[in-house]
C-alpha cells in the first residue's frame, strides 16, 4: 500500500467530492481464466497474467462503513472470521476456481450530488443579486442568475451522467 503526504490525499478528495463519488467496498468473485478458456494459464508453473476476471460482484454495506469508521470493527473478530474467512488466504497458489476478494471501487453518491446543487442554487442566486444590485436592473440580474444556475446545472448534469455510466 502505497503511503500518501497531506496534499496527494487533499487533491485526491477533491477530485473525488467534484466527481460526486466516493469509495465502496465490493465483494468479488475472481479468477485468472476469461470465460472463453483462451488465457488458461499454466497451473503447474504457477505462472500466468496478473489480469483477473471478475465473474460476481456484491456491495458490501457494512465494510464500507468500516471503511470509513475502522472503530465499527473493534470487537468484530468473531464476526469477521466466521463471515470472510475465505476472504483471508495465506496461500499464493494459482487457482482455476473462482475465489472471493475485496474490492474498493469508486462509485457515484447521490448526496454528494445533492449537495453540489444546493451550491450551485446559492452560487447563481448570489451572482445575480450581485449583478442586480451593482447595475440597478432587477432583469440583468435574474437573467445573470438563472443563466449562471443554467451553466452550472450543465455542467453538473454532465458530471452525473459520467459517473453513473462507469459507476456500479
Amino acid at each position: 500500500m502505497r503511503t500518501t503526504n497531506g496534499w496527494s490525499s487533499l487533491l485526491v478528495a477533491s477530485v473525488d467530492a467534484a466527481l460526486m463519488r466516493r469509495d465502496s467496498v465490493w465483494i468479488v468473485s475472481v479468477s485468472p481464466l476469461s470465460g472463453s478458456g483462451s488465457n488458461m494459464p499454466d497451473l503447474e508453473a504457477q505462472a500466468g497474467s496478473k489480469r483477473v476476471y471478475v465473474s460476481q460482484s456484491e456491495y458490501s454495506e457494512a465494510l464500507t462503513k468500516a471503511l470509513y469508521n475502522p472503530q465499527l470493527l473493534h470487537g468484530a473478530n468473531n464476526f469477521l472470521v466466521s463471515n470472510y474467512e475465505d476472504l483471508i488466504q495465506a496461500d499464493d497458489v494459482l487457482s482455476a476456481e473462482p475465489k472471493r476478494a475485496l474490492c474498493v471501487k469508486k462509485v457515484f453518491y447521490p448526496r454528494t450530488a445533492a449537495v453540489w446543487f444546493g451550491l450551485a442554487l446559492f452560487l447563481s442566486t448570489a451572482i445575480g443579486l450581485t449583478a442586480g444590485i451593482v447595475s440597478h436592473d432587477l432583469m440583468l440580474g435574474f437573467a445573470a442568475g438563472t443563466g449562471s444556475l443554467a451553466i452550472l446545472g450543465a455542467i453538473q448534469g454532465a458530471l452525473v451522467w459520467q459517473a453513473r455510466s462507469t459507476g456500479k
